[in-house]
């Protein structure tokens, strides 16, 4: 069986950037984020002073406006924390 993780998407900024933080402080849960852009920049930000292992953390390039490419994401990308 797989092991469980948590989507956030969009966590570039806002309620979402705010979510992914909170679930990485709170939880022992993988997390993985989308952002259009700036993913180191997105990363270091959810990151910042938590103290937690960044391994936990996956920032991915999702933009929604090329839904076509859903598909390669739950194929490929999905299956990090599978393993």
């Amino acid at each position: 069986m797989a092991k469980p993780w948590i989507l956030v998407s969009p966590a570039s900024r806002g309620i979402g950037l705010q979510l992914a933080r909170r679930l990485l402080k709170t939880t022992d849960l993988p997390v993985v984020a989308t952002a259009r852009k700036d993913l180191e920049g997105i990363n270091e930000e959810i990151l910042g002073g938590l103290g937690v292992e960044k391994q936990r953390l996956e920032v991915l390039k999702l933009d929604m406006t090329g839904w076509l490419y859903l598909p390669y994401y739950w194929d490929h990308k999905f299956t990090l924390f599978s393993r």
